[in-house]
């Protein structure tokens, strides 16, 4: 949520002044006032730089979120329900803007949701009942195909596939090849 004592472009430069007091701090906030201003008119609002939270729809103040959000270039962002309170044409442009900035950057973007249709846009998806996984589910063009059980999470967060196993470390314990 947008601070409400805070103009949208202040806000959005908040996460990076922070780092800035402890360095150089005039040549970094020159640096990071321009690069909220760029991701400002990236997510549509170079002209509400001046504008106060209470001034914003809830849609406006999702897209300042997004930017303060992509303002340090994190390698991996965390976005919790981004289209929750949102009607379905404001929700499209925000997983459109989510999408399309981290494309751009590079980073790692996980998603939580509880809407099926978001997570299906996904690269993979784990979906989780009573607080474990239930599934792990790789999104490919042509549908999805769930992924085999034991696979390594870990190595599948990280946006790699987990490595192939020898044919003998599979092999159930106990049991010989002759039987």
């Amino acid at each position: 949520v947008v601070s409400l004592l805070l103009a949208v472009i202040d806000d959005v430069k908040k996460p990076s002044s922070a780092i800035a007091s402890f360095t150089f701090r005039h040549a970094f906030l020159e640096r990071y006032l321009q690069r909220a201003k760029e991701l400002l008119e990236r997510v549509g609002l170079p002209d509400r730089t001046s504008h106060y939270p209470s001034q914003l729809s809830g849609g406006e103040q999702q897209r300042v979120a997004i930017a303060r959000a992509f303002i340090n270039s994190p390698p991996i962002l965390f976005a919790d329900e981004p289209t929750g309170n949102l009607d379905s044409t404001n929700g499209d442009n925000i997983v459109e803007l989510l999408t399309s900035l981290n494309k751009e950057s590079g980073s790692s973007l996980i998603l939580i949701t509880h809407n099926p249709d978001l997570a299906a846009l996904s690269d993979r998806e784990v979906r989780l009942k009573d607080g474990h996984i239930e599934a792990i589910v790789k999104h490919r063009r042509g549908g999805s195909k769930p992924a085999r059980p034991g696979k390594s999470n870990h190595a599948m967060a990280r946006g790699k596939a987990a490595p192939k196993r020898a044919k003998a470390a599979a092999k159930p314990a106990g049991k010989s090849a002759g039987r």
